[in-house]
């Protein structure tokens, strides 16, 4: 049955029918304008009660149960839903943050820098903020103090930084990368791992070096 009774004919309804019907058109016309700013805006439910003056909790059940649809909108659910549907375990981003968060997206891919330093700029909390660029915008989350190699693999441009001298060290020389990261005062473990992970040619060149040595 339709939430709005402009266009039914309730004459041929029964009392009671009637009394429920007109009862339910009472309760969309009391939420017509919270129900346009819902739909229509990206303010927060908060924001909302607060312009129209409607009780929060009850324009809240009003939504769920008559309006899931634009509930799923702005929680980015493009799945089927039934009234079983876990709203809170389906979304994927809601259109209040995804609000929130453009215009610093959008100057964080114009302008890289660091996350911290585009958090600080417009008042977010770094932390929450990175977690939302790996959750909703991961391609852009991963260039973030990266670089890409020349096989497509993105390095961080710190640890790059950090490792530098014991990777050249260990690139000319036959030393150990043991002996090196204790040269260095580099955890081993850490050191070689990013030596696997993005250098794979340095270990080439360092095993041709002890080769030619023997």
């Amino acid at each position: 049955m339709k939430p709005y009774l402009s266009f039914i004919d309730i004459s041929t309804f029964s009392a009671k029918e009637r009394i429920s019907l007109q009862k339910r058109y009472a309760l969309h016309k009391k939420y017509e304008k919270a129900l346009a700013l819902y739909k229509n805006t990206s303010l927060t439910m908060k924001e909302i009660v607060s312009q129209t003056g409607v009780p929060a909790d009850a324009f809240r059940f009003y939504v769920h149960k008559w309006h899931k649809d634009l509930v799923c909108e702005r929680l980015g659910i493009s799945e089927d839903i039934n009234e079983n549907t876990d709203l809170r375990k389906a979304r994927k981003k809601m259109k209040t943050v995804a609000a929130k968060y453009e215009k610093a997206i959008e100057s964080l891919r114009l302008n890289p820098r660091p996350v911290t330093v585009v958090a600080d700029e417009f008042g977010f909390n770094a932390d929450v903020f990175r977690d939302y660029l790996h959750k909703h915008e991961p391609d852009l989350a991963k260039q973030q103090g990266m670089r890409i190699t020349e096989n497509g693999k993105y390095i961080s441009l710190r640890a790059e930084e950090k490792y530098a001298d014991a990777i050249e060290l260990y690139n000319t020389t036959t030393e150990s990368l043991k002996s090196i990261a204790k040269r260095f005062n580099i955890n081993y473990n850490s050191l070689g791992g990013f030596v696997r992970r993005n250098r794979p040619d340095i270990i080439i060149n360092h095993n041709n070096l002890i080769k030619d040595i023997e």
